[in-house]
């Protein structure tokens, strides 16, 4: 091997030929680097994952305004007729409900509420609500009451333009 083409390791005092490739040894200092770099990559994902699906929530739950607590969303699909939303939690009780719809319109023939003590109130509603649109305020026969479920009975209009996501608010 000519002199010209001959490295000194500073570190280790070996002698590298032109072409060979040193690797480098890791310490202890760099692999706890690696290891804080990647856990932080880690939890910058996690964060940004979960900062989009916050907004995402946020934005597809939107109480209107005026009081409306947002309680669930269903799907009404062209195949069924009837869909029912379990209210789960502990602010469950309510006097008036509101239903949204986006993505297409909806026919809503009736209401079944369910309450906390099991009593049920049968509401004929017979809302056409339009696309992106929310119907009337309906008030509850019995006054303000803990709602357990609520059964929709309904029709879907516009077959081409997918299904319609129900929503439900309700005002205390």
């Amino acid at each position: 091997m000519a002199a010209g083409n001959v490295e000194k390791s500073s570190k280790s005092g070996k002698l590298y030929g032109s072409g060979q490739k040193r690797h480098r040894s890791f310490g202890y200092a760099d692999q706890v680097k690696g290891i804080a770099m990647r856990a932080m990559s880690a939890k910058f994902a996690f964060l940004t994952v979960a900062g989009l699906t916050l907004a995402h929530s946020a934005a597809t739950n939107a109480a209107p305004a005026n009081g409306w607590a947002y309680v669930g969303t269903t799907h009404a699909k062209h195949f069924n007729d009837h869909d029912t939303l379990v209210v789960n939690g502990p602010n469950n009780v309510f006097r008036e409900l509101k239903i949204g719809v986006k993505g297409a319109s909806l026919h809503v023939q009736r209401l079944v509420v369910t309450y906390g003590n099991g009593l049920m109130d049968d509401v004929p509603v017979n809302y056409k609500i339009p696309k992106d649109g929310e119907s009337k305020p309906i008030p509850m026969k019995y006054g303000k009451r803990e709602v357990k479920k609520i059964d929709f009975w309904y029709d879907t209009k516009g077959w081409l333009h997918g299904t319609a996501a129900v929503s439900v608010y309700g005002r205390r």
